[in-house]
């Protein structure tokens, strides 16, 4: 994380450093990404910069923390009273905010998306140590809720189920990209009804009917 110093800077400063940051870590992976770029257009000393972060690396994870608790403000008023609605109806919703959050912060996304493809890396395995836990909580918690109530079938292998729900979020808005479509468009939204049509099928309670 920064140092005192770097948040003892004036925030247009600040907000300049993380910015530039952004931009290289939105274009590069983080082998290929340089702090002499970021230095060199934000007006700093290199000396300056270590007095702000430790590395290079210090500095990704920052960005990082930031994207993560980001995306958590969008998904915040939804978990926090997941028992009120069904599991489905909360995944739909969840689904929807990550679209929101992508829509209103593709440079995030494009982090993510290059974090995520870099999957030999060493900071990769490190990061996913790091976050991949508390996301995954969240999930456990609500598919043990939805094994309770009867929506979802007790067989369910419930801790590789919530990697998988983990993931798909970036996985959609990803393969609309490769498939040359918008995340601004409908698009999305229809694979989303899909992939929770998949799911309800898959691991949903079957309703009898009489």
């Amino acid at each position: 994380m920064p140092t005192s110093t770097f948040f003892n800077l004036p925030l247009d400063k600040r907000n300049k450093i993380i910015d530039l940051a952004i931009g290289e870590f939105e274009h590069l992976p983080y082998d290929k990404a340089s702090v002499n770029r970021i230095v060199k257009e934000s007006g700093i000393a290199k000396g300056s910069f270590y007095q702000y972060f430790e590395d290079k690396k210090d500095l990704y994870r920052y960005v990082i923390h930031l994207i993560v608790e980001e995306k958590l403000k969008y998904l915040s008023p939804l978990l926090s009273d997941p028992d009120s609605h069904g599991f489905f109806a909360v995944i739909e919703e969840l689904f929807k905010s990550g679209i929101q959050f992508a829509r209103e912060h593709p440079r995030y996304v494009d982090i993510a998306r290059i974090h995520l493809a870099d999957t030999a890396s060493p900071l990769y395995r490190e990061m996913v140590k790091e976050h991949l836990p508390r996301n995954q909580e969240i999930f456990r918690h609500l598919i043990d809720l939805g094994i309770r109530r009867g929506e979802i079938r007790e067989d369910v292998d419930v801790d590789f189920l919530a990697h998988l729900i983990t993931d798909m979020n970036y996985s959609v808005v990803d393969y609309t990209k490769k498939m040359g479509g918008d995340i601004l468009d409908d698009q999305l939204m229809n694979l989303v009804g899909r992939l929770l049509k998949y799911l309800k099928e898959g691991i949903g309670v079957p309703r009898v009917t009489i």
